[in-house]
């Protein structure tokens, strides 16, 4: 796989290691009749998606203005949310696009190409906007917890393992070009 399409699948990461997915594979699992099964469900259960329009519809919002645009952090939450700046709930918004791209992918929603540029478009702008990977990682932790509203410690134990890894997906150089 081209660097460039490893690295795009980098913002998905953390998700991917939470629900045991390859976080090197797009959509996290090979196709098959289970994985797509699997694949249906969760669009179906998690993000209430059943059609191709529908995940470009969210694949678009996440991209181009996401959570980020309409929160609003709570009184309690202002402090943790100055921690992001102007970026915002940017890097929990773009974060998701591997995931969504990819179990759209291998749902049969989308084909491969579309999925691989929103994955790419998405990585376009986490390589703009942060200076690594564990830049991005805080930032993607702590816009969860905010979005949510609900801090999840297994998450930084992933997040610290990709941090760690030499082998992982997170091993690419910040600054892989991404014009694949």
């Amino acid at each position: 796989m081209p660097a460039a399409r490893q690295w795009a699948l980098g913002p998905g990461a953390i998700l991917a290691r939470y629900y045991l997915e390859d976080p090197l594979v797009l959509g996290g699992m090979i196709p098959s009749p289970a994985a797509t099964a699997e694949a249906i469900e969760t669009l179906t259960d998690d993000w209430e998606i059943t059609t191709a329009d529908q995940v470009r519809k969210q694949l678009a919002f996440l991209i181009e203005t996401g959570e980020r645009d309409e929160f609003s952090p709570s009184k309690k939450q202002k402090k943790v949310y100055a921690k992001l700046g102007d970026r915002g709930l940017l890097a929990w918004d773009l974060g998701q696009v591997p995931l969504l791209a990819g179990l759209a992918y291998v749902s049969g929603l989308l084909d491969e190409a579309e999925a691989w540029r929103a994955c790419l478009n998405a990585a376009r702008i986490v390589q703009r906007r942060f200076v690594s990977w564990e830049a991005y990682g805080e930032d993607y932790l702590i816009g969860r917890e905010l979005a949510l509203e609900e801090p999840d410690e297994s998450l930084r134990h992933v997040f610290r393992a990709l941090v760690l890894e030499t082998d992982g997906p997170w091993r690419l150089a910040w600054d892989v070009a991404l014009d694949a």
